[in-house]
């Protein structure tokens, strides 16, 4: 028998493959949502909260839709300190999840968090200096994101 090379087209008729064929989760897509940017240059020479970023409200849909929900994010500029990008719960007013991010941290994604997302309330990133480095330290330059992970079948 003569072997075949992979497969680059398929012709699938329609209906052919049904949903209630498919596993759950077949296919599954990470969307990430922007929270906006976090400037550069923001002191980081002494500790407390120096940027909020604007506020994105969380739907009813999004948390039906969602299989995971992470935040993530990059930090550009850190010449001392320690920053946390904070995921802020503007109607509980409470820190969903925390990003400890430092010279030699500067990228990282949470735990997932759709347990702690409610549909209804708005969230928004805080830019908290959590050690302070020398003066005239300086930070910023983020660009934080949600990832939300759709299970398609």
């Amino acid at each position: 028998m003569p072997k075949i090379g992979p497969v680059s087209n398929v012709d699938i008729l329609p209906a052919t493959i049904t949903k209630d064929r498919l596993a759950s989760n077949t296919i599954t897509l990470e969307i990430p949502i922007p929270l906006g940017f976090i400037p550069t240059g923001l002191a980081t020479d002494s500790v407390g909260v120096k940027f909020e970023s604007k506020q994105y409200l969380i739907s009813s849909t999004l948390l039906q839709s969602a299989k995971n929900v992470y935040f993530e994010s990059d930090l550009q500029q850190l010449t001392g300190g320690t920053v946390a990008l904070e995921l802020y719960d503007y109607t509980a007013l409470v820190v969903i999840t925390s990003l400890s991010l430092s010279a030699t941290t500067k990228r990282t994604r949470s735990a997932d968090i759709l347990a702690s997302l409610v549909a209804g309330n708005p969230v928004g990133v805080r830019f908290n200096v959590t050690t302070a480095g020398a003066t005239g330290s300086v930070g910023g330059g983020a660009s934080p994101v949600l990832i939300v992970v759709i299970g398609v079948s």
